[in-house]
């Protein structure tokens, strides 16, 4: 297991690298970021679907117990969503929007995803499925909030500020004790390639759903700027350090 918990260590710094980081390190205005946001929303839904019916599925008592932690801790998570959202773009996504061409990478990437749980026939994938998730999830989640901290509205949000990232933080301790008791387990040839296999077909999704982020995002900012503009303006005003 230990060759598994070393990929998705690998896969993650990999996709820190990714361009759309690139540009939260650089000095990208919140105008030129923050519309981002609307473009991972059916990913966000689909989510909690994910952790709700690979719970479902788990057959054993302990992969039964680790998957009901972490559905139970990222429960109502898609709300805190659409609030910053609203924050943000004052305004939610129409279905028009959201089943459009516009959102498209992020639909299939996310249905590709939801796939991965009705494909694992070892109970063991249905840990590898949460902990590759989470790792990408800790990587996002780190970073956004630096951006937002950079720019003085890190407390304002709760999906994307402080609130997340302490959750964050909370399923990476109960994932350092999990791994504590899973990365000695031996595993045969095959199944750790199909381990191996699981974790990289999710990391490519996801860097599908950035890539094509990254190639809208100029565009958005442009034709969305003016309503932007005011909301952020509005967000600025209402950020106080607690």
């Amino acid at each position: 297991m230990l060759h598994v918990i070393n990929r998705i260590a690998e896969k993650r710094l990999q996709f820190g690298e990714h361009q759309f980081f690139d540009r939260l390190m650089s000095d990208a205005s919140l105008q030129e970021v923050l519309p981002f946001a609307k473009h991972i929303t059916f990913w966000v839904m689909t989510f909690q679907d994910i952790l709700r019916i690979n719970q479902l599925l788990a057959v054993t008592r302990e992969v039964k117990r680790i998957t009901h932690h972490h559905m139970a801790e990222d429960a109502g998570h898609q709300f805190w969503f659409l609030d910053d959202l609203h924050t943000i773009e004052a305004s939610w996504p129409n279905v028009k929007w959201l089943f459009g061409s516009e959102h498209e990478q992020t639909r299939t990437s996310s249905f590709r995803l939801m796939s991965e749980v009705f494909r694992i026939t070892k109970e063991h994938n249905r840990i590898v499925l949460l902990l590759v998730l989470e790792a990408l999830g800790q990587e996002f989640f780190t970073r956004i909030s630096d951006f937002l901290e950079k720019n003085g509205i890190f407390h304002s949000l709760r999906y994307f500020g402080r609130t997340h990232l302490t959750v964050e933080k909370q399923h990476e301790m109960f994932e350092i004790k999990m791994m504590e008791g899973i990365v000695s387990r031996a595993m045969s040839d095959n199944d750790r390639e199909e381990s191996i296999a699981l974790v990289d077909r999710v990391c490519e999704e996801f860097d599908l759903i950035f890539n094509s982020i990254e190639c809208t995002l100029t565009d958005t900012v442009r034709d969305d700027n003016s309503r932007l503009a005011m909301c952020l303006e509005k967000l600025e005003e209402a950020c106080v350090e607690p």
